[in-house]
């Protein structure tokens, strides 16, 4: 993200506990959440109760509350959160810009459009 993402941008990360590692290697940019989640849940309790249901793969179309709630284009998801995941490729409101065994990073498109063709 560091050197393909413009600073300064917002970062929803799926998990507070990638925080640490996320800020270390790019403090450059902001993420939704760090450290623990209850700052966010004592800083706007509905916003927190919508980033648990986002995150858990409660919500089926993640990518306008994404942008329009958290300010962000970019996702940080690590290989535990398959149901929200499967929601956001499947939505047609996000394209894949990197993957590797650890994490996914997704970019929110500006249109929805047909999800990706699935891989062999």
């Amino acid at each position: 993200m560091r050197t393909n993402i413009t600073s300064p941008q917002t970062i929803f990360n799926t998990d507070w506990d990638d925080f640490p590692r996320l800020f270390y290697y790019d403090p450059a940019h902001n993420y939704v959440s760090g450290l623990d989640p209850a700052y966010l849940y004592e800083a706007d309790p509905a916003l927190s109760r919508l980033y648990e249901r986002i995150t858990l793969g409660d919500e089926e179309d993640p990518g306008p509350l994404i942008r329009e709630h958290f300010g962000a284009r970019y996702v940080f998801t690590d290989k535990g959160h398959d149901k929200f995941y499967n929601n956001a490729i499947e939505s047609g409101w996000f394209d894949k810009v990197y993957e590797d065994d650890d994490c996914t990073i997704l970019q929110i498109r500006d249109y929805k459009a047909e999800p990706p063709a699935e891989e062999p």
